[in-house]
């Protein structure tokens, strides 16, 4: 075997829209290609859906919160957990009397 298909680990997240009929297809096909030349998975893919119920971020935080835990298995070490998963939200708003623009930074 290739060094590639001995050390060669992958995750794929595809973000996508189920009501287009090509519904993730590059990262369907990415994950294909790259399995079938021998890279393993440290993941299942990821089909992420802008039509879910809960939005495309519902399933994208379960991905990433799986992809994290295998990844701190595979380094047999754990990992920190000081990063967001999701960015923080952030809101503009516009005072028309003197054109100022005040931001505002909530962390939720």
């Amino acid at each position: 075997k290739q060094w590639y298909q001995r050390r060669v680990r992958v995750a794929v997240l595809g973000l996508g829209d189920s009501s287009y009929c090509k519904f993730n297809y590059v990262a369907k096909r990415l994950y294909r290609r790259l399995t079938n030349l021998g890279a393993k998975s440290l993941v299942d893919i990821g089909l992420s859906d802008d039509q879910h119920p809960e939005g495309a971020d519902y399933q994208s935080y379960h991905w990433v919160e799986g992809f994290f835990q295998s990844l701190s298995q595979h380094l047999s070490r754990p990992l920190p957990r000081n990063y967001r998963l999701l960015p923080p939200s952030v809101q503009f708003t516009i005072t028309p009397s003197d054109g100022e623009i005040e931001t505002r930074t909530q962390i939720n």
